[in-house]
């Protein structure tokens, strides 16, 4: 089999004409209370007949310091593909392809191959304008000749760094020195179970326990952090909820307040 086609680059532009997206009020789909489909199997990135037979599933995720995009590429076409070639549109992030898709030859009625992309951060593939978290993706079949596109939404465990932990005191005096206007706060449909049990989930991703304590109220109080690569952003974040009932409060406080949908998501989705 020849080998993986390279990464796209120079004057091949796969993403010519395609505009940014938007940035959404609810980039996440958080409102209305609705739980987070599970995070156990990757969510489908492009469906089969939006890909003339081939279908991608995956997920940004953070491995070894790093971002890596995990795909997994199928071909219920008839024919037999070999060889791929992507495109980052520019991004909020930054974020671009680093190396090419190496992802095994295809056999046509299903066959399927899984490949882990590095991800790196390029300056100058950050978009202007608003923070929008969505990654605006082109594949390119090299045996068809054909292009598929599909938006993926970047989720804060695949960009929040392994130094993101803050001592107690730090977090403290941090969050009682930023002012109202460096603050976001949103209300989730999950339910906690515990502060343990969420505090484990987060911590997968980069998001670090500071404190946890019950208010004169009777809620429970947990406060965590990260800290967001590129742009070197804490965030200090509290988790509030009533033991039994579902629903919780998520405060972000942070120098970037535009980064808050990203802890929203995270939490939303460990509870």
């Amino acid at each position: 089999a020849p080998p993986a086609a390279p990464a796209v680059g120079g004057g091949l532009d796969m993403l010519g004409g395609l505009t940014a997206a938007p940035a959404a009020a609810d980039p996440f789909g958080l409102g209305g209370g609705m739980g987070m489909a599970s995070p156990a199997a990757a969510p489908v990135l492009l469906a089969q007949d939006k890909g003339n037979g081939l279908q991608i599933s995956g997920q940004l995720q953070r491995e070894n310091g790093g971002a890596v995009y995990s795909l997994e590429f199928t071909n219920f076409s008839a024919m037999p593909l070999n060889g791929f070639m992507i495109q980052f549109n520019k991004n909020s992030f930054g974020l671009t392809p680093q190396g090419a898709l190496q992802v095994p030859p295809l056999a046509p009625g299903g066959g399927a191959g899984a490949t882990k992309l590095p991800v790196a951060f390029n300056p100058q593939q950050v978009s202007p304008g608003a923070f929008n978290p969505q990654l605006q993706v082109a594949i390119k079949n090299v045996t068809s000749g054909s292009v598929s596109y599909f938006t993926d939404t970047v989720p804060l465990a695949a960009v929040a760094t392994e130094d993101g932990n803050l001592e107690r005191n730090t977090f403290l005096q941090t969050w009682q020195s930023l002012p109202e206007a460096m603050e976001q706060k949103q209300q989730i449909g999950a339910s906690v179970a515990s502060a343990e049990a969420l505090a484990q989930k987060l911590a997968g991703g980069n998001v670090f326990m500071v404190a946890q304590q019950s208010s004169p109220m009777g809620k429970s109080l947990m406060y965590c952090t990260c800290k967001v690569a590129p742009f070197n952003a804490q965030l200090l974040v509290e988790v509030a909820w009533a033991p039994g009932t579902p629903g919780a409060t998520v405060t972000v406080k942070s120098q970037r307040p535009d980064l808050a949908p990203l802890a929203f998501q995270a939490v939303q989705r460990a509870a």
